[in-house]
């Protein structure tokens, strides 16, 4: 399986400390309001969820991590095992839906109110450096030398708490650190040697069928065929595209670029104009990976994946005509997926 890389965003330099204490780093869900009754909020939580997993579907055994904390970042860790529901919230976090939510909402209202961390990632420290300003990173973001990272992380997503980050920009982030710190001792960590646990946590997708479950459900196909994803990623400012998958050689080429844009139930396709609205759309983004990548692309493919199509789709998608900008092939996906195609 392929190395991906991530920054993962803890809530205070205390708990971050811990978790390099521990060799575990924790994952929590976000908070009830205040100002509302918990079990009016069970639905929202159920989607809340779905965006937290989808993002630690992207994190296996072998990956690198760097850990962010009040404006602080530091490194270097790997992942050595696959990360786990804790097992105390297996019942609630096995089965993601809201009626199992509902069923058992004083359980969820408890976990969530008392904090729980109710994901454990095992990490260990491969290079002892000492932290780094986030200010850094961010002009390197600015400067568009940076690419996987949005600049909107400093403001909307600065709550997110993992975010993935290409090879190339890791490479950066890494390099910054040992001008930094080039002193820094390296801690031999022999993956072979530390048993596999297999992980507990299900992607399947649920009747609910949020668009964040889909996620979480592709976002760990692809890691398992061993395919380069990012989710929720930055193509332009304030732009995003749901899922880009690569393939990428030794040498840093770049090739099988696609573009996923993914719909659950309430938001499915309604007529062929919507979608030539959105396929514009997903152009004016795909515009945006040459820079993106930092490499000149031959060819995109756009994936679209919705639970339904309008009437007519068959005989209205044949109007398309190819290329669309740098887009020249559009596959279409129906839910339930039972088999991906292959996506070369």
């Amino acid at each position: 399986m392929n190395t991906h890389y991530h920054l993962i965003n803890c809530d205070t330099l205390s708990i971050l400390k811990n978790f390099i204490r521990d060799g575990e780093i924790g994952i929590r869900m976000p908070p009830f309001n205040d100002n509302k009754n918990p079990k009016d909020q069970i639905d929202s939580k159920v989607r809340m969820c779905w965006d937290i997993f989808a993002d630690i579907a992207r994190i296996k055994k072998g990956d690198y991590v760097f850990l962010h904390s009040e404006g602080r970042i530091i490194g270097l860790f790997v992942v050595i095992n696959d990360p786990f529901i804790v097992n105390d919230f297996v019942n609630i976090f096995s089965n993601i839906t809201k009626e199992h939510w509902k069923a058992n909402s004083q359980e969820v209202i408890d976990i969530i109110a008392n904090r729980n961390f109710i994901v454990k990632i095992p990490i260990a420290k491969v290079i002892d450096y000492d932290f780094v300003p986030m200010s850094i990173i961010f002009d390197y973001i600015v400067k568009g030398l940076i690419t996987s990272l949005p600049i909107r992380l400093r403001y909307e997503d600065k709550n997110k708490t993992i975010k993935g980050i290409m090879r190339k920009d890791f490479a950066i982030i890494n390099n910054i650190f040992k001008n930094f710190f080039p002193n820094a001792v390296h801690v031999d960590v022999d993956l072979s040697r530390i048993p596999h646990k297999p992980t507990n946590i299900k992607y399947d997708i649920k009747e609910d069928c949020y668009e964040k479950n889909l996620e979480a459900f592709l976002v760990n196909y692809f890691r398992r065929n061993d395919f380069n994803v990012l989710n929720t990623v930055p193509v332009g400012y304030l732009k995003m595209v749901d899922l880009l998958t690569w393939l990428e050689t030794e040498d840093r080429f770049i090739h099988y670029v696609n573009i996923w844009e993914l719909k659950s139930d309430k938001t499915h396709y309604k007529n062929f104009n919507l979608f030539k609205k959105e396929m514009q759309e997903i152009q004016n983004r795909s515009s945006f990976l040459p820079q993106f990548f930092n490499q000149n692309l031959i060819s995109v493919t756009a994936n679209f994946v919705a639970k339904r199509y309008w009437d007519n789709f068959d005989q209205d998608t044949d109007k398309l005509i190819l290329p669309i900008g740098n887009i020249n092939k559009i596959n279409f996906y129906q839910i339930p997926l039972n088999l991906i195609k292959e996506v070369m």
